[in-house]
């Protein structure tokens, strides 16, 4: 079984219950609103089909509840794609929620191992995707939609970001960048990726089985630079 280090979602997770917050204070005031304005009606004879005039404000909790819902989403199939990697054997470290010394954002995984670095850029998708270079679709109530955020670029920014943090390593590697699809739902059509993509269900076996670039000694010194120099969250 891989070591595995961090993975606790704390971004993620603040996330979740920054935007519980503000549905229930947005609820709460358009409560109060509502409230004052029937009272404004019925005290200036205002017709009476005006009283449901603030239900146009119910869009602002409805907004904030989806946006809460996307980050509970991803800590889902965060924690699936660490539930995975944990099949790697004990020669590998998996690091979950890495943040690097200046970022403002995490890496959802990095995997050292004998094959090399890894830099996983997970994704929860369902349904039909597409992937093109860098280019990704999805299909969205029978409506094809460009992903405005790359996960290929994701996936490829940060693995530039740990090279960069890795020079000050006693051991010369470059990070290789993945896309991992968490969903088992999830139905991708790929034509020549810039980045590799792999499913939830086959990532411990697809970097278990590449070729041996990197020795215990080296995989050692290079977690430990990861663990003494970075932030787990």
């Amino acid at each position: 079984m891989a070591r595995m280090y961090g993975g606790k979602r704390r971004y993620l997770r603040r996330m979740v219950r920054r935007y519980t917050v503000l549905i229930l204070l947005s609820t709460a005031a358009i409560a109060v609103i509502a409230g004052l304005w029937a009272c404004t009606v019925m005290v200036c004879a205002l017709p009476p089909c005006l009283v449901a005039a603030p239900v146009m404000l119910a869009v602002v909790p409805v907004y904030f509840s989806w946006r809460r819902w996307g980050y509970r989403y991803g800590i889902w199939g965060e924690e699936a794609v660490s539930s995975a990697l944990s099949a790697l054997d004990n020669r590998h470290r998996v690091f979950n929620d890495l943040v690097l010394p200046g970022a403002r954002g995490d890496i959802d995984h990095v995997v050292v191992g004998p094959g090399g670095v890894f830099v996983l850029e997970t994704k929860n998708y369902a349904g039909e995707i597409t992937c093109t270079g860098n280019r990704w679709a999805r299909c969205r109530n029978g409506t094809w939609e460009v992903v405005e955020r790359s996960p290929s670029r994701q996936a490829t920014d940060n693995a530039r970001r740990l090279d960069a943090f890795l020079e000050g390593c006693a051991v010369a590697v470059k990070a290789d960048p993945v896309v991992v699809l968490a969903n088992r739902n999830a139905r991708i059509r790929c034509e020549d990726p810039a980045v590799p993509v792999v499913e939830r269900r086959t990532i411990a076996s697809y970097l278990g089985s590449r070729q041996s670039r990197l020795s215990g000694k080296e995989i050692q010194i290079i977690s430990e630079y990861i663990l003494n120099s970075a932030r787990l969250e």
